[in-house]
């Protein structure tokens, strides 16, 4: 029985509703469908339709009645050519136009411009919308607390994250405004931090803290780094704002658990625990720890996993996001601890944390292993850098001169020699945008956490200004193709400039429209670089290719997509603060 698709959708504030109709016959059960070459799981594609010659439509297969959403399908479609029956996603909510037209920032202007943002971002907090949204979280807590699923809370984790950048980031907030976002963002800390757990690790055999997820099998919850890293930063960064917002005591306990789950997993020397080489690369399963940690790895990994390097060589590196997103969390619990004043010997008594054996840790001691993991970390990430110059290859992008440096790395560094799988591995490709906006932001955060907590020494832990830079022109090199091609075509999905959709490189996440929400993210580099006069005109290249795909009323303008999506956009609501005068500066610097 053939299907007919069409969608609509309502927009309310950022509430996008897209919905498939059919027959009344077809049972209207979605399912989950999964990307795969020329296949979507229970439909399969035609090689020809009536309506677009060239593209392929979908069928039902053997009448089992299961429906994909429209969103899945086009991007499907999109992999497999460059026409799809389906119409252009609409217009949706954004950040309203840019209103000064100064070349001089002000913060008082700055603040002028996004105000009216702010309060449109804070309203969908109060929505009917917003109220739906914290009892379906309150579901997913309850659930990830009993099934350890990976992903069910990871939409909160990024907006708890979001909320805490907004309070940081941008001062004159007003008082009702500021109470809501810190409303909002300590529910989600709250709720996270009420599913940690102690509990003994099947593959390491002994007693972990923490929040461990269900990766290698639907079974068995193990306590990694990727999606616990990431839940353990967007809890200490409530922690900081919990001492600002005068809560200290909700700070101490949110930090100190935190603190806890940090040390079991990558602060410990404890081989039976640790993921953290001696350099301070993030492994699965050290070389030197026991032997029967190594063979519960093996057993819970091997369904999955054989035959890749994650499996026959857990002992060498994760790939680099992995590896990054603990030591953000590592970075984020400095901030939480400075504002405790724990960096500064204050506080003290209100310091108690025992490892995962119930031995006393030392707060001095503690402090120490987090500063080295944090600085290790920055190490390992510049490490896989490669310093390369414009102008030297024919992916080479930048408009500019020849002969700028800029970064290429890979997504996971592993030697083929030591790890023999690697070589034909998916993950032997360069880094593609999606999961290198962590490394970027991770630049960016190591940077500001010294420079707000470490006497004002943006280089405490090893990551320059020359680094920023670097990585500023990797943006402008590699991820954007052609800073005047219309939207859809001016970003690429990694450092090779990969731009074929049927590519690893540009798989799930990178495929387009939902490249654009990567490409927000890659403003984060610009405003870290915003300080630096001698690379003035390259930060606006990267906010005058980017910002306008979410200014209202731009022709570039794409939105903010859905209600689920607002999680991204402190990038671009921070550019427009510092860069509300981009349009002048960059008419300045094609005149230089």
């Amino acid at each position: 029985m053939n299907i007919s698709w069409y969608c609509f959708a309502t927009f309310t504030f950022a509430i996008i509703f897209i919905s498939v109709t059919a027959s009344s016959d077809v049972d209207q059960t979605r399912s989950e469908c999964k990307d795969m070459d020329g296949e979507i799981k229970l439909f399969i594609f035609r090689e020809k339709t009536k309506k677009i010659k060239d593209c392929d439509w979908i069928k039902n297969k053997k009448h089992l009645k299961r429906w994909c959403t429209v969103e899945i399908v086009r991007n499907h479609c999109i992999k497999l050519c460059n026409n799809c029956p389906f119409s252009p996603p609409p217009k949706f909510f954004g950040l309203i136009p840019v209103k000064s037209s100064s070349t001089a920032w002000s913060e008082s202007v700055a603040f002028a411009e996004v105000e009216t943002d702010l309060e449109r971002l804070g309203s969908l907090s109060y929505s009917e919308e917003g109220k739906k949204k914290e009892r379906k979280m309150q579901n997913a807590m309850d659930a990830y607390a009993i099934n350890s699923e990976k992903g069910i809370v990871r939409e909160y984790v990024q907006l708890c994250r979001m909320y805490a950048d907004l309070l940081r980031k941008i001062p004159g907030i007003s008082n009702k405004l500021r109470d809501g976002f810190y409303g909002s963002m300590m529910k989600i800390a709250l709720g996270l931090n009420g599913t940690h757990t102690e509990m003994e690790s099947q593959i390491k055999g002994v007693k972990m803290r923490g929040w461990p997820f269900k990766i290698a099998t639907d079974d068995v919850p193990e306590f990694e780094a990727y999606q616990a890293g990431s839940l353990m930063e967007a809890i200490a960064l409530a922690a900081e704002q919990a001492v600002i917002h005068g809560d200290k005591e909700t700070a101490v306990s949110l930090a100190l658990t935190v603190a806890g789950a940090l040390h079991d997993g990558f602060l410990t020397k404890d081989l039976k625990r640790t993921k953290v080489r001696n350099d301070g690369t993030v492994v699965y399963v050290p070389n030197s720890a026991p032997e029967d940690r190594m063979k519960r790895f093996k057993e819970v990994y091997k369904e999955k996993y054989s035959g890749r390097p994650a499996f026959e060589c857990p002992m060498l590196a994760q790939a680099i996001n992995h590896g990054i997103t603990p030591a953000n969390a590592g970075i984020a619990l400095l901030r939480a601890f400075g504002s405790i004043g724990w960096l500064k010997g204050k506080s003290k008594s209100e310091w108690n944390l025992i490892d995962a054996d119930g031995v006393k840790i030392d707060l001095e001691n503690y402090i120490d292993d987090l500063i080295d993991f944090v600085s290790k970390s920055a190490d390992v990430l510049l490490g896989n850098c490669k310093i390369r110059k414009t102008g030297t290859s024919i992916k080479d992008n930048y408009a500019g001169r020849d002969g700028k440096e800029w970064y290429h790395w890979k997504y996971k560094k592993i030697s083929a020699k030591k790890c023999p799988s690697f070589k034909k591995d998916l993950s032997n490709r360069p880094e593609d945008i999606s999961h290198g906006l962590i490394e970027l932001q991770f630049a960016s955060k190591i940077r500001a956490v010294g420079s707000d907590y470490f006497n004002r020494d943006p280089n405490y832990f090893g990551i320059s200004d020359v680094d920023i830079h670097r990585f500023l022109m990797s943006v402008l090199n590699r991820f954007i193709v052609d800073l005047n091609a219309k939207v859809d075509d001016r970003f690429s999905c990694d450092l090779d400039s990969e731009t074929r959709p049927n590519s690893k490189s540009c798989a799930n996440g990178r495929t387009m429209p939902k490249r654009l929400m990567s490409v927000s993210q890659l403003l984060d580099i610009a405003i870290a670089a915003r300080d630096y006069p001698e690379v003035r005109c390259d930060v606006l290249s990267v906010v005058n290719a980017i910002l306008p795909i979410f200014l209202e009323g731009h022709k570039d303008f794409h939105g903010i997509f859905k209600y689920n999506k607002i999680r991204h956009v402190v990038a671009p609501l921070m550019s427009k603060y510092y860069f509300y005068w981009y349009e002048s500066g960059v008419i300045d610097c094609q005149k230089e």
